[in-house]
């Protein structure tokens, strides 16, 4: 299951690049005093658009803050696997006990 400020924080970098996109073209005309009505409509669309990213960017991150701020104990963690049900890891080093089955000993 995603958390919510992940999907806060996609819709943001969307916004923004939707933004990014859109709103230089008409900022050009307009500043220039020569846009029409259609150019006018796509500055407001990208204002809107940039509004919107920062918005969500500004939520998501508050979102996300609070989440990892959250004590977590093992009544509460999200659902992992079992550690039975997890392979070995070969480049672990071999315990105490795995050695003196294998024969090592120190200082010869």
């Amino acid at each position: 299951m995603k958390k919510k400020w992940t999907i806060l924080l996609v819709l943001s970098g969307l916004a923004f690049a939707a933004c990014v996109v859109i709103l230089p073209r008409p900022l050009v005309a307009v500043a220039g005093g020569e846009a029409d009505a259609g150019t006018t409509v796509m500055f407001v669309l990208g204002l809107v658009l940039l509004a919107d990213s920062l918005g969500l960017l500004a939520v998501g991150l508050r979102l996300r803050s609070r989440d990892l701020n959250t004590p977590r104990s093992y009544d509460n963690r999200d659902a992992t696997g079992l550690d039975s049900d997890r392979k070995p890891n070969p480049y672990d080093v071999p315990t105490a006990l795995n050695q003196s089955q294998m024969g090592h000993h120190g200082g010869q």
